[in-house]
């Protein structure tokens, strides 16, 4: 599904993205989820990318804003938002 790694992404605050599957990150592993917030969920990014330890493409604070955790404030890795359409 995922041939090739497509991060790290950037996003600035104020775009929307939707959450996504992250590509496994090595041979054999499946998609993973994010665990918290609901695959495709809306979420508007709302800072710059903050540095983290596992380099998952840049650890954004974001505001849901659809699906049953509206209204909640995050974090979320790059690797698990893409482009809202």
């Amino acid at each position: 599904m995922f041939a090739s790694a497509i991060f790290p992404q950037k996003f600035k605050p104020g775009e929307l993205a939707v959450t996504a599957l992250a590509p496994p990150r090595w041979e054999g592993e499946h998609p993973r989820s994010f665990g918290g917030v609901p695959e495709g969920s809306l979420v508007v990014v709302t800072s710059e990318p903050m540095w983290h330890y596992h380099a998952w493409g840049g650890l954004y604070d974001a505001f849901v804003a659809s699906g049953p955790w509206t209204g909640l404030s995050c974090q979320v890795y790059a690797d698990f938002i893409r482009p809202a359409p």
